[in-house]
């Protein structure tokens, strides 16, 4: 990749935990959490109502960190008749969220396929992305088009519903779990493929889905291990190993500062360079170091801010 080449988030993210990562995806916007201050919840012993108190509690998130854990080992061609090659990478991903305007910050770190580890940086706000690559200091920015690529809170609310309410997840708990100085639940969602699509589907279609995946989508079924604090119905972590075509890719997400204000803004203008046509439009980097466009809406105003060096 060049100096200035694209980092794109969602490709990014796809490429090394595949479905998984974006069934992920829709769990961490859509399983929200309350703050510290909704505590002496009564215990539940119904799994799905473990799941659901969850899925209610996300109107009350606004904002939260991201970390993201990902190994992937992938099975290669054969070289000279010789046996299949193994290939391995290792992700780890620090996001900040603001859930209200879909805006994000954060910094990646890709290890393994033979090559050196990357450090990848992105912004996503208001409509644009800028990205840049260690060793690089400057961004790269293009346009994301008038919609954020994630779907509404009521969307994803309504996929989980009806994934539970339809049976395609079977839902258990199991012992609960320490996570932190709190006593977690712990909630086992086996997905079968259908199910797996209908979660898939506000972030992939834009919009909920009601039948099976399209033919030949070669969606696994999927197991999640998710950890939701007892006290305040947090989601905390959740954890999936996923085997396709020969692959094997193993995910633990966790999640903190929970309705911690952030402040997500572009990069100063002079370290940026902009790219015409978008992302996948075929263009070319133009207007070096030139404006960048004001984000809509604006950022709400808090302590913590997006990265402006390396």
């Amino acid at each position: 990749m060049s100096r200035r080449g694209l980092s794109s988030l969602v490709p990014a993210l796809a490429r090394p935990i595949g479905t998984v990562g974006l069934v992920l995806l829709t769990l961490l916007a859509a399983v929200g959490c309350q703050s510290a201050s909704n505590g002496g919840q009564p215990l539940l012993t119904d799994p799905a109502e473990v799941v659901m108190a969850g899925v209610r509690s996300t109107a009350a998130l606004h904002a939260v960190h991201a970390r993201f854990d990902i190994s992937a080992q992938m099975a290669g061609g054969q070289q000279l008749g010789g046996p299949q090659q193994q290939f391995s990478s290792r992700v780890a991903m620090d996001l900040d969220i603001d859930l209200d305007t879909r805006s994000l910050a954060g910094r990646s770190v890709m290890a393994g396929m033979g090559g050196p580890d990357q450090t990848s940086d992105v912004i996503l706000v208001g409509g644009q992305q800028f990205s840049r690559n260690a060793p690089d200091t400057r961004w790269t920015q293009f346009s994301l088009g008038p919609a954020m690529p994630f779907p509404a809170n009521e969307q994803l609310v309504e996929s989980i519903s009806a994934v539970i309410e339809n049976g395609g997840a079977q839902l258990s708990l199991t012992e609960p779990e320490a996570c932190g100085e709190a006593t977690c639940y712990h909630a086992v969602a086996d997905l079968d493929p259908t199910a797996t699509w209908q979660l898939m589907a506000p972030v992939v279609m834009g919009g909920p889905a009601s039948g099976p995946p399209p033919a030949g989508a070669g969606i696994p079924p999927v197991t999640l291990h998710l950890l939701i604090d007892q006290s305040t119905r947090a989601l905390i972590a959740v954890r999936t190993t996923v085997s396709m075509q020969g692959s094997v890719t193993t995910l633990d997400v966790t999640l903190s500062n929970h309705d911690v204000p952030i402040q997500i803004v572009a990069p100063p203008p002079a370290l940026v360079d902009q790219m015409n046509n978008g992302f996948g439009g075929g263009g070319v980097i133009t207007n070096v170091g030139g404006a960048v466009p004001v984000p809509t809406p604006a950022p709400v105003p808090a302590a913590v801010e997006s990265p402006e060096s390396p």
